[in-house]
């Protein structure tokens, strides 16, 4: 987009938006609580896209869109059908004929071994998220988008500058 040095050039501040996730289970669980401290804490002009699956639900806020994942990102069903039975694909190690591969070069990440089966490897259940930020790259108009977890909140007010200036230049994707 626009990039901070252009921005401090032509006077004009940072836009931002911050997106998240959330399965219909978390709702009263987490994510209630994150949206809520999203609007106490964050600028007006920060809107969070809420991307949820199946019925929205019940909160309204001008701060807040929600976005149904499911309806705007049909490859995400498709991804999850073609892979929902492919063990590497759910974080476990068993191949199957034509099913995905760990590549060999996979030694450890993040301390976790990358030779045994954890939730850390499940594309399925994570390629939410993935899907929800490139559906928000393309079709939000702000400077910066932040992704944020569901299951955090923000206890005292936030400023755009205070955001923007945490994100490298020279980087595609930053998470906080």
């Amino acid at each position: 987009k626009v990039g901070r040095k252009n921005m401090e050039l032509n006077n004009t501040m940072p836009t931002l938006s911050v997106i998240t996730t959330f399965p219909p289970n978390r709702w009263d669980t987490y994510a209630k609580r994150m949206i809520d401290s999203h609007v106490e804490y964050w600028p007006d002009d920060v809107v969070l896209y809420a991307y949820h699956e199946g019925e929205k639900p019940n909160y309204n806020h001008p701060k807040v869109k929600f976005i149904n994942t499911e309806e705007v990102n049909p490859e995400l069903l498709k991804f999850k059908q073609r892979h929902k039975d492919d063990p590497v694909a759910n974080g476990e190690l068993q191949e199957i004929p034509n099913g995905v591969r760990r590549s060999e070069k996979l030694q450890t990440v993040g301390g976790k071994d990358a030779k045994k089966g954890s939730y850390l490897w499940d594309a399925v259940r994570f390629a939410h998220k993935t899907f929800a930020v490139d559906h928000a790259l393309k079709n939000t108009d702000t400077d910066y988008v932040l992704w944020l977890d569901a299951d955090t909140y923000t206890f005292r007010k936030i400023t755009t500058e205070f955001v923007t200036g945490l994100l490298p230049e020279n980087k595609l994707v930053n998470y906080l």
